[in-house]
């Protein structure tokens, strides 16, 4: 049977795959929205194109609010947050 120490080990582990997803989920949201809102390249595509692209988008950015939940609860439930590896 695991004792509290590797219980709380696996947890901060699980915290941490978390805020580096988010972290990396923020950057491709960053990027994308930068890209739609102001690159030509993006105007030239075919319609359809940009309505996935901005589709796209909208998902990822609900994917990080329930990531970032997910983070808020952890860490609202007392979990220790590892800040650095």
């Amino acid at each position: 049977m695991p004792n509290s120490t590797d219980i709380q080990k696996q947890v901060d582990t699980h915290v941490r795959r978390m805020l580096e997803e988010e972290a990396q989920l923020s950057q491709r949201i960053v990027m994308l929205s930068t890209f739609i809102s102001g690159a030509d390249k993006f105007k030239q595509l075919p319609a359809i194109d940009q309505e996935l692209l901005a589709a796209q988008l909208f998902v990822m950015q609900s994917y990080a609010s329930i990531l970032n939940t997910r983070l808020r609860l952890a860490t609202t439930a007392g979990v220790t947050v590892p800040l650095a590896n």
